[in-house]
């Protein structure tokens, strides 16, 4: 059962992995935004919520197959992303991670036009203010996209804040980035921040105060041969699970899975995070799609990146 967890080799080996890629009509790659979109759509399955009658709401969904899918399996879909006016948005729009009409989020044909055009919604929505008509959902997830909110805090606000979209007993799905070997240093603002292991412990304490629970958090690195895989610039498009940025951090993917349990009891108080760190370097994000394809031809200098990037098995 996909629980609070990082991107392992393992879960690719699944049937039900192969399962969701189908209905996505989508290759199988070993890498971690596939992953991403698979955990989510598990997650929500394994807890009885992808079916007709269930209202889902995603924040920055960009391109993604997800609401196209949710909508296929007989959701009420509300798609939200930032508007393209927005610092940011224009360079996730440059690489096809952006959108800003429902159209874009079914162009591969994974439901049918019509229940499509019924079942799903798309508005401009900002993460760090949530609007207040946003309430009575079944499930809400977001596929890495609280990361660029400008600081740790500003993300685990955002995860805390969308419990007012949620009914009780409703179910939160989020992936965003987990710096694997430093709990000190690591990006506390800026365009990418890197949550550590000492921020998950926070986030789920603050939960509480907000009426929600954290799945059992689930840290293990994996044991598989490429889960010892760490890729290294220029990215591949397999296998992509855990990456070097900037020469420092090894960052992964992790799922956040949170349920509503009660209304909030307590009152709302500022999130006791750790912000001290680095501030992310000048690029806009962390690329999410290969800077090579698999198939290309390599060179001599590719070949010595190779050759350096498969020392940090």
């Amino acid at each position: 059962m996909i629980v609070s967890q990082l991107c392992r080799e393992k879960d690719f080996h699944q049937s039900w992995y192969r399962d969701w890629i189908a209905a996505c009509y989508q290759p199988f790659h070993l890498h971690r935004k596939q992953w991403e979109h698979v955990a989510i759509a598990q997650a929500l399955e394994e807890r009885g919520l992808l079916r007709p009658g269930m209202r889902g709401l995603g924040f920055g969904v960009g391109q993604e197959p997800l609401p196209a899918l949710f909508a296929s399996r007989g959701c009420d879909i509300v798609a939200t992303d930032l508007p393209l006016d927005r610092a940011g948005s224009l360079e996730w729009s440059r690489t096809n991670e952006h959108s800003s009409t429902a159209a874009t989020l079914n162009r591969s044909g994974i439901c049918p036009p019509e229940t499509f055009d019924r079942r799903v919604t798309f508005r401009f929505e900002d993460m760090n203010s949530i609007s207040a008509d946003l309430v009575d959902f079944d499930f809400t997830w977001s596929s890495c996209a609280l990361e660029h909110l400008g600081s740790l805090d500003a993300g685990w606000s955002f995860l805390l804040d969308q419990h007012r979209c949620l009914k009780p007993g409703g179910w939160a799905v989020h992936t965003t980035e987990y710096n694997v070997f430093s709990d000190h240093r690591t990006w506390a603002s800026g365009s990418t921040v890197l949550y550590r292991k000492r921020d998950l412990l926070v986030l789920q304490r603050a939960a509480r105060t907000r009426g929600l629970e954290l799945e059992a958090l689930d840290l293990s690195l994996g044991d598989l041969p490429n889960d010892f895989f760490i890729d290294y610039w220029p990215y591949h498009a397999s296998p992509h699970l855990k990456l070097l940025v900037a020469d420092e951090f090894v960052t992964t993917s992790i799922v956040l899975i949170l349920k509503k349990v009660r209304e909030p009891s307590e009152p709302r108080s500022p999130i006791a995070i750790d912000a001290s760190g680095f501030t992310a370097p000048g690029h806009h994000r962390i690329p999410t799609q290969p800077v090579l394809a698999a198939s290309d031809g390599e060179d001599d200098t590719l070949e010595h990146l190779r050759s350096e990037r498969d020392a940090w098995r």
